[in-house]
């Protein structure tokens, strides 16, 4: 058995077993290595990553622009959500949203944050919630 092959079943008996735990699986870089479909039907995650690389180029690449739609199709036949990673701009943001992709991140929407201020910023606002 190929390497690649036995790190697949190796994945797929762990995320079958912490499923029992409702935990969550997301594939990161998506459209960026060589992952089969078939082997994307074993996997069973919840969320597709998309590769940063593809999300910045469909501004100007028709063949990114495909790759997108592509994924996209992918996860709504499989009911898997997709994630755009490095959205930079309100174009790239328009367009994904055409193409139906479920979440984004990115500069466009936020800058990375310290983790310290993000929790006590969260903290904060739930705090806030509760007295109202």
């Amino acid at each position: 058995m190929a390497n690649a092959e036995k790190n697949i079943e190796q994945a797929i008996n762990i995320i079958s077993r912490l499923r029992e735990y409702d935990v969550k699986f997301a594939l990161d870089d998506f459209g960026h290595g060589s992952l089969s479909v078939s082997q994307l039907k074993e996997l069973r995650v919840d969320y597709l990553k998309i590769n940063g690389s593809v999300i910045k180029d469909i501004s100007h690449s028709t063949a990114d622009k495909a790759m997108v739609a592509a994924i996209s199709q992918i996860g709504k036949v499989m009911h898997i959500e997709t994630i755009a990673k490095h959205v930079e701009n309100i174009f790239v943001m328009n367009k994904l949203k055409d193409m139906g992709i479920d979440y984004a991140q990115g500069y466009y929407l936020d800058k990375p944050t310290d983790i310290e201020h993000r929790f006590e910023s969260r903290k904060s606002s739930l705090q806030l919630s509760k007295k109202h």
